[in-house]
């Protein structure tokens, strides 16, 4: 907490704890920004920008359907599966999960 006080630049901490934390602590940091999971109308917003052009369209109602079905999705997650598919080619990749059979 010292070097906190002595801290003359910018600090910035983070964590995914914040009910865990120690009054003390927290009152040594000027702003507290919490960040929360995407609302409906991000959702569409990063499906739009970031898995459209990979599955060449728009998000249909049976996507949304699924993905409110996902309360707890954030930006990090829609990167992830850019990432994973960065290099496919538009209409190779599909947005509909279908479970595996088994034995393959």
């Amino acid at each position: 907490m010292t070097s906190l006080e002595e801290c003359r630049g910018f600090c910035i901490c983070t964590t995914n704890r914040m009910d865990g934390m120690d009054a003390a602590a927290m009152r040594r940091f000027s702003f507290k920004i919490p960040f929360t999971y995407a609302r409906p109308e991000q959702v569409e917003a990063l499906y739009s920008s970031l898995l459209a052009p990979i599955v060449s369209g728009r998000i249909t109602e049976e996507v949304c359907t699924q993905l409110s079905k996902l309360p707890c999705l954030t930006p990090g997650d829609f990167h992830t599966v850019r990432a994973r598919y960065w290099l496919s080619r538009p209409g190779e990749v599909s947005i509909i999960h279908r479970p595996s059979r088994k034995g393959f």
